[in-house]
């Protein structure tokens, strides 16, 4: 690897801080270099300290050394071409995320006595950058892609292992179990994600209801419950759900068309219909007593066939505004919407 010794140690402990999406430098195998930390002086004795957990705006602090000074860059290989912004902006622009974003980098940098630098690359020709760097000067310390790259990445040994590094602690809750827990194969973690990832908040996915609207059609006994209700007794169900939901719909605008402004029983941006899947459980690995992991037996089995068919009978005859047959009461969003419609379910 062409770079300081302690250069390594500023990148671990700089993901250590930012919990980037995918965590990777050049694997820890291409060197032989020991890392050592600088010096951060004497402390006093345990029982003459008190010390607190949070900072002064009440958020937990990390557990690395308070005086930090690296001197040095850390490179990260970021993908260009991503929905939303998570790593990078040029500037304090003053808008929202990005700001937030743009003073994140700059703390970091103050911590750590580090420059942070970026380098771009369009997400179809990334794994192949990523390739080349390894085979010559491994520039890299930190890859930040998109979630699906990282696992290949991983597997042609690209990527170290986040556990065998001093700083890094999975008892943070700033690591979610939910993806460590998935992801740590054979004792072992390549990859993670946090707080860090905007996209955790961008494309969270939830169930919301209008409780006015809900209340309209209590006549009729499949709405006798609330849906927090039959959460409770576990009679919430995909087929409860579809049966509820799909001939729900008023021509709201009176256009004599399905259109945005109608009032439909279910709303969706249509790249979320996989949350159904994985509401339903179904996997394509699982979890094997030894702590790897195998194809998941339901995966090609006849649960996911239903699964996928109940779905699919639900949205085939999904209504676009274009649209004037009669279909389910489902509305797609291909983009969020300026005037949303309508959803009584």
């Amino acid at each position: 690897m062409k770079f300081i010794l302690h250069k390594k140690a500023a990148a671990l402990i700089f993901s250590a801080l930012l919990v980037l999406p995918a965590l990777a430098g050049c694997a820890g195998g291409k060197s032989t270099d020991d890392t050592t930390l600088p010096e951060t002086g004497t402390s006093a004795p345990a029982d003459e300290q008190t010390v607190s957990l949070y900072d002064e705006e009440g958020y937990l602090k990390d557990s690395l050394p308070e005086k930090l000074d690296f001197g040095t860059d850390i490179n990260l290989f970021i993908w260009s071409d991503h929905t939303m912004t998570e790593f990078y902006v040029e500037e304090n622009n003053g808008v929202g995320i990005d700001s937030a974003i743009f003073r994140r980098n700059a703390w970091v940098e103050d911590r750590l006595g580090i420059s942070l630098v970026f380098t771009k690359e369009l997400q179809d020709n990334f794994q192949a950058a990523a390739r080349a760097d390894y085979s010559a000067d491994c520039v890299y310390d930190i890859y930040a892609t998109y979630s699906r790259t990282v696992p290949l990445l991983s597997l042609e040994g690209l990527t170290a292992d986040l556990l065998s590094t001093k700083y890094f602690d999975l008892g943070k809750p700033w690591w979610p179990e939910a993806l460590t827990g998935e992801c740590v194969i054979g004792g072992k973690l390549f990859y993670a994600s946090g707080d860090i990832s905007t996209n955790l908040l961008w494309m969270m996915i939830g169930t919301f209801y209008n409780k006015t609207m809900y209340g309209s059609y209590s006549a009729d006994p499949a709405f006798a419950k609330t849906p927090e209700e039959m959460v409770k007794d576990r009679t919430w169900t995909m087929e409860r759900f579809f049966s509820m939901t799909k001939d729900i719909y008023i021509d709201s605008d009176g256009d004599n068309s399905r259109s945005a402004g109608d009032t439909y029983g279910f709303v969706i941006y249509q790249n979320n219909l996989d949350a159904f899947q994985t509401a339903a459980g179904v996997t394509a690995v699982i979890r094997t007593p030894d702590g790897g992991i195998e194809m998941n037996l339901l995966w090609t089995g006849e649960y996911t066939a239903n699964v996928v068919k109940m779905l699919g009978e639900f949205v085939v005859s999904r209504a676009y505004p274009t649209r004037t047959r009669p279909a389910s009461g489902i509305f797609f969003t291909e983009k969020e919407p300026s005037s949303s419609p309508t959803a009584a379910s």
